[in-house]
């Protein structure tokens, strides 16, 4: 051995560039920022589609929470229970908060978030400020009035978690060490990969805003609800992007390039080639609410409506049936609901005392409908589980009927 020859100890690994450790811890606080801050989740139902194993503990939890404060307090009426819902990819936590009453010898008063931005929306009413929902102490998982956790669910969560910060730091260490250290360095490949990422990006949202322009959102911002075709149909947009973003921002209003009309609502069919026209310009619309008896010629209109899932109908005997301008135009009626057919919804809400068992029984034919939903209809509970035991496949659920409570007895 030379004198100048040093042992061999075995190959060691480089420590990482400060850069790439910067990148690392980077991505950690943005995984802590969207994985544990919850969001406040309303009582899930079946709109959202079929409710899983984890909804329902959800709402089971909200349940026996209100329950037992029933039986703690004796009264409700002033208290506000909320679920705030933790984890992404998948929530794995969830816990219940009871404000503005005593529950287990505490009285909890909403914090109030050290982030908020002022409403761009503020003259249409509603809150003066957009909260920061991680930037909010209730927000945390720090206390509660009771909670369930999935642990597989959080084990994902870690496992994704790490998956991207080792993705992170490798990469960018491999990323220096393929240039000697030298952070500045740009070579073809550099410039080609930003390229591609920033014309991405620019993509996603020119998209986004050119679909925005043509539902009249953009460029003049329109409150979350507006109406159009002289108040005719009534529109309401919702946050349609990517889950991680909405949580990492903290409020689903602040990527507002994400909003899109979600939900619709025509009022009668005074205007209706004009309103089911303006429909088309909707490709993200999901609910839609009609006059129960509309042209069938819309029909072909709704049918380009692609997201189209959930509609609802009324047919009520204390409402004139709503004419259409040319009295000879074909009407769909509760006889002819077949033609629904082609708009492959999943979900039907049919309400009225003017719906008896047989038109139940011809809407649970189409294909592809998942669940039906009923409210103040003229069949009893036998003539509907006998429905229901026909056609197993399709959820039929009866909806309460506020209506009935406040309703004169005379």
């Amino acid at each position: 051995m030379t004198p100048n020859a040093r042992p061999n100890r075995g190959r060691t690994l480089p420590a990482l560039h400060w850069l790439a450790w910067f990148a690392t811890c980077l991505t950690v606080v943005l995984l802590i920022i969207i994985i544990v801050p919850g969001e406040f989740v309303s009582l899930w139902t079946t709109e959202t589609g079929k409710l899983d194993a984890w909804k329902l503990r959800s709402n089971a939890l909200r349940e026996a929470t209100r329950q037992r404060h029933y039986r703690e307090i004796g009264v409700t009426s002033g208290a506000q229970i909320v679920v705030v819902e933790h984890g992404w990819p998948k929530p794995f936590l969830a816990r219940v908060l009871i404000f503005n009453q005593p529950d287990q010898g505490k009285l909890r008063i909403n914090s109030a978030p050290w982030l908020r931005v002022e409403s761009w929306f503020l003259n249409w009413g509603g809150s003066r400020y957009l909260p920061v929902s991680w930037s909010d102490y209730d927000n945390w998982p720090i206390s509660s009035n009771g909670w369930t956790i999935d642990y597989w669910a959080l084990l994902v969560d870690l496992l994704v978690a790490v998956v991207i910060v080792l993705a992170v730091g490798v990469s960018t260490h491999r990323w220096f060490r393929a240039r000697d250290n030298r952070s500045w360095t740009c070579q073809l490949r550099d410039l080609l990969g930003l390229v591609t990422v920033t014309a991405l990006g620019l993509g996603i949202y020119g998209y986004h805003q050119q679909i925005r322009t043509l539902e009249g959102l953009a460029p003049t911002a329109q409150p979350p609800g507006f109406v159009l075709c002289n108040s005719q149909l009534s529109v309401g947009q919702s946050y349609c992007g990517p889950v991680w973003l909405r949580k990492l921002a903290g409020n689903h209003y602040f990527p507002q390039f994400f909003h899109h009309v979600t939900s619709a609502s025509i009022r009668s069919n005074a205007n209706w080639e004009t309103c089911y026209q303006e429909l088309m310009k909707f490709p993200y619309l999901h609910t839609l609410r009609l006059p129960g008896e509309f042209p069938v010629s819309a029909v072909t209109q709704l049918e380009q409506c692609q997201s189209l899932k959930n509609l609802q109908l009324t047919y009520h005997s204390t409402t004139w049936p709503d004419p259409t301008p040319n009295p000879s135009t074909p009407t769909l009626n509760l006889e002819n609901l077949k033609w629904l057919e082609r708009l492959h919804l999943e979900t039907l809400q049919l309400e009225g005392d003017q719906i008896r068992a047989h038109h139940i029984q011809q809407v649970a034919t189409l294909s592809g409908l998942q669940r039906i939903w009923l409210r103040s209809v003229s069949a009893d509970e036998e003539e509907i589980e006998a429905i229901r035991r026909k056609f197993p496949n399709v959820e039929i659920e009866i909806l309460f009927d506020w209506l009935t409570v406040f309703r004169s007895p005379g």
